[in-house]
């Protein structure tokens, strides 16, 4: 199963990721517009690219000058139009191949992922303490299509998240597979974002209720 690792590099209020193999070559990177009205963010095909030249493959070698305009494999934006939180990862054909989204689950309200006619659970109970989740099937089997986790190595005191895609290779095979991992890691990377900021909504009201503890405990004379 195919193991990546996502690295953030931040460029004033905004970060942008580069997804890795476990050789670090970069395979991929996401130009983040989280703080756009959309959210919008674009998945990137670093890799070399191949085209055809007679009845030969002939790829572009790693040091020769990058194309001025790269493939966009994938597109993230929220829908504008929802009832609640809804995030669509967008092929460059306008298809749109997955969705995530919050639905009620038994008396809980869940985030779940829509992929390939597939409903996917994610299970974030491990977040807050852990910094890590997963993303499984919404039947009762505990099988999962990814594992995003986060480890801090000598090597790399930036603490990058990982993401272990458990995608079958015999069901998927060439650009079909790397379709299928490009998306599931785009959902990963959604997920990265909301579960971030929904911590940090979490911290601020935290501090306004604090604050406001504070306030009512002071006498009347000192606030005036």
């Amino acid at each position: 199963m195919p193991i990546y690792k996502i690295r953030e590099k931040f460029w004033f209020w905004e970060a942008d990721y580069y997804i890795q193999d476990e050789q670090g070559n970069t395979l991929f990177s996401l130009q983040n517009k989280w703080f756009a009205m959309d959210h919008a963010m674009k998945l990137i095909d670093e890799q070399p690219q191949t085209q055809l030249e007679g009845d030969d493959l002939v790829e572009r070698p790693i040091d020769s000058p990058p194309k001025k305009e790269k493939e966009i494999l994938l597109t993230i934006r929220k829908k504008i139009v929802s009832l609640g939180p809804v995030f669509q990862v967008i092929r460059s054909d306008n298809t749109v191949v997955a969705e995530i989204k919050k639905k009620r689950i038994w008396t809980q309200q869940r985030y779940v992922l829509d992929m390939a006619d597939v409903e996917y659970v994610v299970d974030e109970s491990k977040w807050r303490n852990q910094k890590t989740f997963s993303i499984r099937y919404s039947s009762k089997k505990k099988e999962t299509i990814a594992d995003v986790f986060k480890k801090s190595r000598l090597r790399d005191m930036s603490g990058s998240f990982w993401v272990d895609v458990k995608v079958d290779p015999g069901y998927y095979e060439g650009q079909a597979l790397k379709d299928m991992c490009a998306t599931v890691l785009a959902a990963c990377i959604t997920m990265l974002q909301i579960l971030s900021e929904n911590e940090i909504e979490e911290l601020k009201q935290q501090q306004e209720r604090e604050l406001k503890a504070k306030r009512d405990k002071m006498p009347f004379d000192t606030l005036s």
